[in-house]
């Protein structure tokens, strides 16, 4: 007989284990399981070393936080563990930057703290899930290769693709490819001299690097190139934004490796343009490339209801709101740089609504993070990392109800909403992140 797990959390980066903490926190019973695929958690945010965390605060002028909940540990443990605490503003908007192995280290600590509740299968891959009589059964491969199986009363989605909507048999939605936002490629630099990157100096770097595509040498595809400061004294990230190859599939691995090879590529050629042109950078070192490929947009589950930018862009307010989203719609479609549609009320965020992250096919699966019901505009904001902790403990709270007490029990969002709510609030007094 299979074991039965409460919920089962599948993806393990900044979503799916703050749906693991707040589906403990919340759940009774049988305890939960975390399936991550690769040897690390926290995502892009670690593995493709997205280092800045978007949509953390409101657009206020002094830096508020959008959600509570689980975000106010994390955030204020993030920014005690660093030696900087990281926060700054980008334009309009505030920004928590990290150092992505230490944002690696916290989900791990705060995952150890609840190791009693929760079950962490990292290099597991879940390889089927079918409808069984428990709920849900899964199949599942560890980092040797063998085949185990268990059950969960209730599911939640957390990977960057809706993984396990094609195992239960629905379809997934997307765009065309050639409207995805783009992928971006991050690699740390090292070895560059203390106090480099300037405002001043970064817009000589971006002139000069435009002056020198415009006379062939340097190729076209470095023009967007983005160099932030990290909170860890001597290393620095830079960003390129890439020009997708046609047969560009993000769900795909052949693909995205020839795209990250480009990618790769790219840095190294800016890379010996540093060098061989300022002192600041005569002795940099290797670039600490990603181990794996910044993809922005793939596919998402069909939800009850489909957030819509006209939501966001209006302040729509849902009354079985589960969280704020307070990133701007950034679309990152063309060549010539990202673009920013900014709220009509950003210092009160907007409503995402538990029906966006509930199945509309199966009322036990839930979904958090880049996968949750959206449209492509839509996901221009709440795809961010912030933005997703907040998705991903509502996702994991409501799972956990649901596995409680049945669906039909939670059949009213309104009322899935409310207790939801109570129940992350109740969070806020038992903080899985250390507060120092």
């Amino acid at each position: 007989m299979s074991r039965t797990l409460d919920v089962a959390v599948i993806g393990g980066g900044v979503s799916g284990v703050a749906a693991a903490l707040a589906a403990s926190g919340s759940s009774e019973a049988r305890g939960v399981g975390l399936f991550e695929a690769s040897s690390s958690l926290g995502g892009m945010g670690v593995r493709a070393q997205v280092n800045t965390i978007c949509g953390l605060y409101l657009g206020d002028e002094q830096p508020r936080l959008a959600n509570g909940g689980l975000c106010i540990s994390f955030e204020k443990a993030l920014r005690a563990g660093q030696k900087s605490d990281g926060l700054a503003k980008m334009g309009r908007v505030w920004v928590l930057k990290h150092e992505p192995a230490a944002l690696g280290a916290l989900l791990r600590s705060g995952l150890a703290r609840r190791s009693r509740e929760i079950d962490l299968y990292l290099n597991h891959q879940v390889k089927a899930v079918e409808r069984c009589a428990d709920g849900f059964r899964i199949q599942y491969s560890n980092d040797a290769g063998q085949l185990h199986t268990l059950d969960a009363r209730a599911l939640v989605d957390c990977t960057a693709d809706a993984h396990l909507a094609p195992f239960l048999g629905v379809g997934r939605e997307r765009h065309q490819a050639d409207r995805l936002q783009r992928p971006a490629i991050i690699c740390g630099i090292r070895g560059m001299k203390s106090g480099a990157l300037t405002d001043r100096f970064l817009l000589t770097l971006a002139v000069d690097i435009a002056k020198s595509v415009r006379a062939g040498l340097l190729s076209p595809g470095l023009l967007g190139a983005t160099f932030r400061q990290s909170p860890q004294p001597g290393l620095a990230f830079v960003s390129l934004d890439l020009d997708p190859l046609e047969s560009w599939e993000p769900s795909d691995p052949v693909s995205v490796h020839k795209t990250l090879k480009e990618g790769e590529s790219l840095i190294k050629e800016l890379f010996g343009f540093l060098r061989d042109r300022y002192d600041a950078f005569a002795y940099l070192e290797e670039p600490l490339l990603p181990e794996v490929l910044g993809v922005r947009e793939s596919f998402q589950w069909r939800g009850q209801y489909r957030l819509s930018g006209g939501d966001l862009m209006s302040n729509t307010s849902f009354s079985d709101e589960i969280a704020k989203a307070s990133w701007p719609i950034e679309l990152r479609e063309k060549a010539t740089g990202p673009s920013f549609e900014y709220f009509q009320d950003p210092c009160s965020g907007a409503s995402i609504p538990v029906r966006s992250l509930r199945s509309a096919y199966f009322p036990s699966v839930f979904m958090a993070g880049r996968c949750l019901s959206a449209t492509h505009r839509a996901l221009g904001s709440v795809r961010v990392m912030g933005t997703g902790l907040a998705t991903g403990q509502a996702a994991g709270a409501a799972a956990a109800l649901v596995a409680r007490d049945g669906p039909t029990a939670w059949e009213s969002a309104d009322g899935l909403a409310e207790q939801v709510r109570y129940d992350l609030k109740s969070l806020e007094s038992m903080p899985p992140f250390p507060s120092s």
